[in-house]
């Protein structure tokens, strides 16, 4: 059914077109028109030639290289040393040891040997008795009160008062050395007192230097 509705339509739009719009013939091209000719490409740019680069010769390039290397290990080590130079600087100051002295050793006394003064006197009085001072002089040690010539009793401390007093003649200078000069050289000084006495002094030659050495520590106790 519906073909047979659209069919007339058809028919008649076909008719219309036909009759109102006249058949359009294309136009021949014209024989003689002269040719237009294709666009000319412009040429391309011409290429800009370059020098060839010169080529370094294999040594030439070996020794700027190892001048590269000079200069920078140049740089390197100055660097090195001048930041490293207050370092080691710093270092030897603080690490120099300071010189330490020894201690000077102080000279200690030596301790007199320990004397045993009774000892001394004992033996003083064997040879007081040997040579027989007590017949002259009195020494309440020995038992003896002879008056011939001075006392020996309290002899140390009277030793020291004489070489003080003035008149002294001798060249003692202490007591020790007054009561050895009093028996090796009894001429060198006189006690007050007995300066014109007959009975002098003797000289004992054959005492020996021990002896006199126990004879003059024996007195010198007294």
């Amino acid at each position: 059914m519906l073909r047979r509705m659209y069919l007339p339509s058809l028919l008649i739009m076909l008719g219309l077109a036909s009759c109102g719009s006249p058949a359009v013939t294309p136009a021949a091209a014209p024989t003689n028109a002269p040719a237009v000719a294709a666009p000319t490409q412009p040429p391309p740019p011409t290429a800009t030639q370059l020098p060839p680069t010169e080529t370094q010769p294999p040594a030439a390039t070996a020794t700027i290289a190892a001048m590269e290397a000079a200069v920078i290990a140049t740089t390197t080590s100055l660097t090195i040393t001048v930041t490293l130079a207050p370092t080691e600087a710093a270092a030897t100051a603080t690490l120099a040891p300071t010189a330490t002295l020894a201690p000077t050793a102080v000279p200690q006394p030596t301790a007199a040997p320990t004397v045993d003064s009774a000892a001394i006197v004992a033996q003083g009085l064997l040879v007081y008795k040997k040579y027989g001072c007590f017949g002259c002089h009195a020494l309440s040690a020995a038992g003896s009160t002879a008056t011939l010539g001075p006392t020996h009793d309290g002899m140390g401390a009277r030793a020291a008062e004489r070489i003080a007093t003035p008149g002294y003649t001798g060249h003692a200078t202490s007591a020790e050395a007054y009561i050895r000069e009093s028996i090796t050289d009894p001429d060198e000084y006189y006690v007050a007192g007995f300066e014109t006495s007959t009975v002098r002094m003797p000289h004992y030659a054959n005492m020996t230097g021990q002896e006199l050495e126990e004879l003059v520590q024996m007195l010198l106790r007294q």
